[in-house]
């Protein structure tokens, strides 16, 4: 889920991932999302998980219990926070159900606000996902 999310929602400068609402993920980070889907299956985003100690140590954010504690309390505006929540869940939803139809390919300029700098933007992908 780790590496297969970001690689479908991110990587190229003229190809995203939309959901239903038609939005891309306009200030989320793809991985922050992706990574808490994982979490929901995998767990160990507790307050012991290494993203959350580390963070309390080099920025002395200590006072949360969890991955997404931290993305509500210090990344997230209120707004951004609740189509994260939204935006996981269509994900997890998704995954159980096999029902894709939430998500639909877009094909030019990304809404994608959150993307690196130094994160190399590739051409779209050739392949066309189909989802089932």
């Amino acid at each position: 889920i780790l590496v297969a999310g970001p690689l479908l929602m991110a990587m190229y400068k003229n190809y995203e991932l939309k959901f239903g609402d038609g939005e891309g993920l306009r200030g989320i980070n793809h991985y922050s999302l992706w990574k808490s889907v994982a979490c929901h299956y995998a767990g160990g985003c507790g307050i012991d998980s290494m993203f959350v100690v580390e963070d309390c140590i080099i920025n002395a954010r200590c006072d949360v219990a969890s991955y997404e504690d931290n993305l509500q309390k210090y990344l997230l505006s209120p707004a951004d926070w609740l189509r994260f929540q939204e935006y996981r869940d269509i994900l997890i939803k998704a995954i159980d159900t096999q029902d894709w139809s939430l998500l639909r390919e877009s094909r030019g300029p990304v809404s994608n606000t959150m993307r690196s700098a130094l994160t190399p933007q590739m051409n779209s992908p050739k392949f066309r996902l189909r989802f089932r």
